[in-house]
């Protein structure tokens, strides 16, 4: 699995390299633990942190995972896209964007690899993007119709279960949030992470 991180920090796969001073790569347990979290694209917060996330949706991620038995030690976590997308607005401030589909296409292959390394039972995506993309449905459908469903796509023999970004959470009550912890709790009990 180094290999592989070593390899993802000299990508150059698309354009995006250019505006990355250090590309954020996956994080936590090697292990087979069964749990491998797919966020959506990083931001510049995120690379500055060298993290997969930051800022009140990291602390709300930490704690959700806290209170299903689960730490980011016990887990894998990665980005759809590794390396931030930003322009410039119209006063010169640096504002992020959304990777282009050809970007996210280029690292995919470092999400295919990881999976093939790690072989998790379930894939969980925190996100639109990585829950429409590693599923395979239509991008009309709202995220609410599939979020917590159990999906098999024929490309793995791991389950894939969307669920909202933490970032989203932050706008919902508390129920969605709960909702999120019994998913960790019950995906973690499975893999026998949690007793």
């Amino acid at each position: 699995m180094l290999e592989i991180l070593q390899e993802q920090k000299k990508c150059r796969r698309c354009d995006l390299h250019h505006k990355c001073s250090e590309i954020t790569v996956g994080r936590g347990s090697f292990e087979k633990s069964g749990i491998y979290v797919l966020f959506d694209s990083v931001n510049r917060q995120d690379m500055q942190d060298s993290d997969n996330i930051s800022g009140r949706a990291k602390a709300l991620f930490d704690k959700i995972l806290t209170k299903a038995g689960l730490s980011r030690d016990d887990i894998y976590t990665a980005n759809l896209s590794r390396c931030p997308n930003w322009e410039k607005n119209d006063k010169g401030w640096k504002v992020d964007t959304q990777p282009k589909s050809h970007q996210i296409q280029a690292c995919k292959i470092w999400i295919k690899k990881e999976l093939d390394e790690l072989e998790p039972k379930y894939i969980i995506t925190m996100g639109k993007s990585p829950s429409l993309i590693l599923t395979g449905v239509s991008k009309s459908l709202p995220l609410k119709s599939i979020v917590y469903n159990k999906i098999v796509p024929s490309w793995t023999r791991a389950v894939v279960i969307p669920a909202y970004h933490p970032k989203t959470l932050l706008n919902f009550n508390d129920y969605e949030t709960t909702k999120t912890v019994n998913l960790f709790r019950e995906v973690g009990t499975l893999c026998n992470l949690v007793t």
